[in-house]
């Protein structure tokens, strides 16, 4: 089955554009469902570093994320997960 799953795309400002590229390139696989600029907290060598990320949501085929796990690693990275208890689908697939 090809079902869609959340997913999160979180990129730091220099790797916006490559991200953009790459999630473009997904076509109908990915659906966006919006996109924001937020602080993230990044520790360097026991230093705390605020810096600014694009966080990119929507939704994306389970088996799209699945293959991008195992051949685009620097995608893959940066891509965060959801899945939807079986309860939820039963209830409400069409």
């Amino acid at each position: 089955m090809n079902e869609f799953i959340a997913v999160d795309f979180v990129f730091s400002p220099a790797e916006c554009m490559e991200g953009y590229i790459r999630i473009r390139d997904l076509g109908d696989d990915f659906v966006s469902l919006g996109s924001c600029i937020e602080d993230a907290d990044i520790e360097d060598m026991g230093s705390l570093y605020s810096i600014q990320v694009q966080r990119i949501t929507g939704k994306i085929r389970s088996s799209v994320a699945n293959f991008l796990v195992l051949s685009d690693d620097w995608l893959a990275t940066r891509m965060n997960t959801s899945s939807i208890p079986d309860e939820l689908k039963d209830k409400y697939r069409r």
